[in-house]
C-alpha cells in the first residue's frame, strides 16, 4: 500500500521515474494488480514510452475489466496516436464505468439518509453488481430483503444471482 501510494505522490509531483520504480515494486509484491499495472503504464506514458504504456493499461484491464482510470489513460494515449476507433470506444466505456460509479456513489449517500429505502437498496445493488462487486451487491439485495421479503423484483433478483453463483 505504502508504495502504491508513494508511487502516486510521485507521478502528481511529475516525477515519473522514480513512480516507475516504486511501481514495479508494488507490482512484484502485488502480481497481476489492476490498479498499479494502470499507473504503471501512466509512468511509462509520462516518460514518453507509449508502447509500454498501452501495453500496461491493457494487462491492466485484462486484470480488472471494470478498472475505469485504465479505460480513460487507453482512450487518451490511443486518440494522440491517431486511432480515433479504438479511443472512441476505450473512452466510451471509460464513460459508462464512471456513470455506474458516480450512481453508486449518489445511491449510497441517499442510503445515509434513508436506510430503509428498498427501491435505492435495489438499484444499489444493481450498480453493484454490474460492478463486478457481487459480494456488495448480495449483501446490499439481503438488506433490501430484510426490509421487504415480499418484494417481487428483490425475490426474482435473489433467485437469479443465486442461481449464477451455483
Amino acid at each position: 500500500f505504502a508504495l502504491g501510494e508513494l508511487a502516486i505522490t510521485r507521478l502528481a509531483q511529475g516525477d515519473a521515474q522514480a513512480a516507475l520504480g516504486l511501481l514495479q515494486k508494488y507490482i512484484g509484491l502485488r502480481e497481476g494488480n489492476a490498479w498499479g499495472l494502470a499507473h504503471l503504464g501512466r509512468a511509462y506514458e509520462l516518460l514518453g514510452d507509449d508502447d509500454s504504456a498501452a501495453f500496461n493499461y491493457r494487462a491492466a484491464l485484462e486484470a480488472d475489466s471494470r478498472l475505469a482510470i485504465a479505460y480513460h489513460w487507453l482512450g487518451l494515449l490511443l486518440s494522440r496516436k491517431g486511432q480515433s476507433q479504438a479511443s472512441q470506444e476505450a473512452i466510451e466505456e471509460y464513460d459508462r464505468l464512471r456513470g455506474l460509479l458516480n450512481a453508486e456513489q449518489q445511491l449510497n449517500m441517499a442510503l445515509l439518509r434513508k436506510t430503509d429505502d428498498v427501491h435505492s437498496l435495489l438499484r444499489l445493488a444493481k450498480v453493484q453488481f454490474e460492478l463486478g462487486k457481487t459480494r456488495e451487491a448480495l449483501a446490499t439485495l439481503e438488506r433490501a430483503h430484510q426490509l421487504a421479503p415480499s418484494h417481487l423484483e428483490v425475490q426474482a433478483l435473489r433467485r437469479r444471482w443465486r442461481n449464477n453463483q451455483q
